[in-house]
């Protein structure tokens, strides 16, 4: 087949009536488009924080830091203690700190620092969440999330975690109703590695050591306000505390299984009546070292919720 030549296509144009001029507008415009939009949503936009600062949390005569609105908050680098002040408080409820792997460092010069984290013990305050790193050396607790000392149990629904309370005076990590601490690190803290101050609340896959090197019926983890019940502790490993675990007489109804304790100066286990839990064993100690996959000798028991003592 021969090609249409430029004229005959010229005569094809006319003969539809149109000009060689308008076959070439009909290609459309050569303007570019304009820059694209952009289509990513941003960080707030994804998941809204609020940086712990002088402005978000503006502190008062006794906080570095204070929040009085709901929101999720996070450090923006470490925080030093300040004679006389809690590093940040809490008065608000729906609140969720991250310290973002910072540390809270409350070492005081002449004059004391209070409590890392502290909220008041009131029943407007609640469901408060603290994570991701280190609190040591405050001249009160770690972490103080209220009390019921008075039988009022208050600042429910606390949630801790991976957070590493050390050196403080008085406990690592203090909690009370309806509440969770779950792995967690509480070391060579004065008064209790953990306090479940409350009724309902966990505590689970925690190591506490050195904490009340003193004893006086607390220790790791220790239970102790008025009339508590129905607490859950297990799969914790307490060493070298005043006790190791530790069940008051006034409380009852827990659970505690599958818990390990080591050199604690008391007890390892300080356990009142009408508690439920798996037995507490003291495994053997191998004969010879071990080289492959099992020994002659086993933990004594084959209670899947036993607690041991080593």
């Amino acid at each position: 087949m021969k090609s249409t030549t430029r004229l005959q296509r010229f005569g094809l144009l006319t003969a539809l009536g149109l000009s060689a001029a308008t076959f070439l507008l009909a290609q459309g415009p050569l303007t570019p488009p304009g820059a694209p939009a952009p289509t990513m949503k941003t960080l707030d936009q994804v998941e809204p924080r609020i940086p712990l600062n002088a402005t978000t949390a503006p502190g008062d005569s006794n906080s570095v830091f204070r929040i009085s609105q709901p929101g999720s908050y996070y450090l923006t680098g470490n925080l030093a203690g300040v004679a006389g002040k809690h590093g940040i408080k809490v008065e608000a409820r729906n609140v969720t700190i991250d310290l973002m792997g910072f540390t809270m460092d409350g070492k005081r010069a002449s004059v004391d620092s209070l409590t890392g984290i502290f909220c008041p013990s009131d029943d407007q305050f609640s469901d408060i969440t603290i994570q991701n790193g280190r609190i040591t050396e405050w001249s009160n607790s770690g972490i103080f999330l209220g009390n019921s000392l008075s039988g009022v149990e208050s600042v429910a629904r606390s949630v801790v975690r991976h957070i590493v309370s050390s050196n403080n005076d008085s406990a690592g990590i203090i909690v009370t109703k309806d509440s969770l601490v779950e792995d967690c690190i509480c070391d060579g803290n004065g008064s209790s590695g953990i306090s479940l101050g409350g009724s309902r609340s966990v505590a689970r896959r925690n190591v506490c050591r050195g904490n009340a090197p003193a004893g006086n019926f607390v220790g790791g983890i220790g239970l102790g306000s008025v009339g508590q019940t129905e607490c859950v502790i297990h799969d914790n490993i307490l060493i070298g505390n005043g006790n190791g675990l530790i069940i008051r007489s006034t409380n009852n109804g827990h659970l505690y299984f599958r818990n390990q304790c080591s050199g604690n100066l008391l007890a390892n286990y300080s356990i009142s009546a009408s508690n439920r839990g798996g037995i507490c064993v003291v495994p053997p100690v191998n004969a010879a070292a071990i080289n492959g996959n099992t020994s002659s000798t086993g933990s004594g028991t084959t209670d899947p919720f036993a607690n041991l003592s080593f």
